[in-house]
């Protein structure tokens, strides 16, 4: 019997890109230089896709979900959970959890939610938010509920709601990007109900958003950092909430031994919530100074012992929502040169991405993705890059 051949994908988040005036009206990927994907492509099949439904945007958790095997919409989970998950953070029954950011909002006296939003992501602070967490973790927010905090990568993280009556049925306070003009949102029920555990829930939400503003504007990082000019930290986004949830995906039922390289706490989360291998390294960031050498080499390895690896990439991502196409093309090019190593022998092997975040806007969009699958006996389309 001929073995089966490993497998290896390749998820470049936010991959999916517009054309750019700053790149001559090509997007960032072509733009970049490419040598090792355009010969792949050269031996394989290249097009785009829609990674849900033509023209609706993904998150992450979303995109990713589908890319390892999660049906949607029936299967797809939230990013609280995931997140939390990602982050070591135990979800059990009745728990709640949300994956926030630390954000930036405008001075001004009364109401937080009546102040402007000024930075979604606070600067991308790193340093310093785990203090920011220490700060607000193990609040005790009355009726037998209390709040746990934990950081992940720069301004993200994980926080749980653990007690009695609680429901993810509620709304985002973070407006979502795109959205800075229309500030911190209440949290509201989904039912629409006050009296039910979510309207419950969602109150307890508002009096831990306002309580975490009234501990961060005045914390000693947030005045190490207005004396070097760089946006406070003085707010909190929840959003994604959900409970605690189990998912098989395709994988499983198939018997395909998976494992997921990732540096980024939703990913490694949704990869614990369908039983694939998560393998990380201090290494691996969720920005574009993440060491894609180690990366790759950790990925060879972990190909040699499951039968599918994906292996995740972020900093485009990052870049994108910075609005950054020039920094962008830069970075795939050195994904590119990085993958060399890992596009040689008989595995079959895809690179995509896991939504369209267009340099232009900033924020995901439904634009399709670009994609590529090549291997021992595969069709050729013909194309070359």
């Amino acid at each position: 019997m001929v073995p089966r051949p490993r497998g290896l994908m390749v998820i470049l988040d936010g991959l999916g890109d517009r054309p750019c005036v700053e790149l001559g009206g090509r997007t960032p990927l072509e733009a970049a230089a490419t040598p090792n994907l355009d010969r792949l492509a050269g031996s394989g099949l290249v097009g785009l896709i829609d990674l849900v439904y033509p023209g609706l945007a993904v998150g992450t958790e979303a995109g990713i979900g589908v890319l390892l095997g999660l049906r949607p919409p029936d299967e797809l989970l939230p990013r609280g959970p995931l997140e939390a998950a990602g982050v070591g953070l135990e979800i059990a029954p009745g728990d709640v959890a949300w994956r926030c950011n630390f954000a930036t909002l405008g001075d001004g006296d009364g109401d937080c939610f009546h102040l402007p939003l000024l930075d979604r992501r606070a600067g991308r602070i790193d340093a310093g938010s785990h203090a920011l967490c220490e700060a607000l973790d193990h609040t005790d927010l009355g009726h037998g509920v209390e709040a746990r905090l934990v950081a992940a990568a720069q301004f993200r993280v994980a926080m749980r709601l653990r007690g009695p009556g609680l429901s993810p049925r509620v709304s985002d306070v973070d407006p979502g990007g795109g959205a800075l003009h229309l500030g911190m949102q209440p949290c509201r029920p989904l039912d629409g109900d006050d009296d039910t555990a979510a309207g419950h829930t969602a109150r307890l939400i508002n009096r831990f958003v306002a309580l975490a503003y009234d501990r961060l504007r005045d914390h000693p990082v947030n005045q190490a950092r207005r004396a070097h000019a760089l946006p406070v930290a003085n707010c909190l986004l929840p959003r994604g909430a959900g409970s605690a949830r189990h998912s098989g995906g395709l994988l499983a039922r198939y018997g395909v031994r998976g494992a997921v390289v990732s540096g980024d706490a939703t990913v490694l989360g949704l990869a614990a919530a369908i039983d694939l291998a998560r393998v990380t390294d201090p290494r691996f960031t969720a920005d574009p100074a993440t060491d894609l050498a180690a990366k790759v080499e950790v990925a060879a390895a972990t190909l040699a012992q499951v039968d599918l690896c994906f292996l995740h990439i972020k900093g485009g991502d990052t870049l994108s929502h910075d609005r950054q196409p020039a920094a962008k093309r830069h970075f795939l090019s050195r994904v590119d040169a990085a993958l060399a190593p890992l596009l040689t022998g008989d595995r079959v092997v895809a690179v995509t991405g896991d939504h369209a975040t267009p340099c232009a806007l900033g924020f995901h969009t439904g634009d399709p993705v670009p994609a590529l699958l090549a291997g021992p006996g595969s069709r050729r389309d013909g194309g070359g890059r």
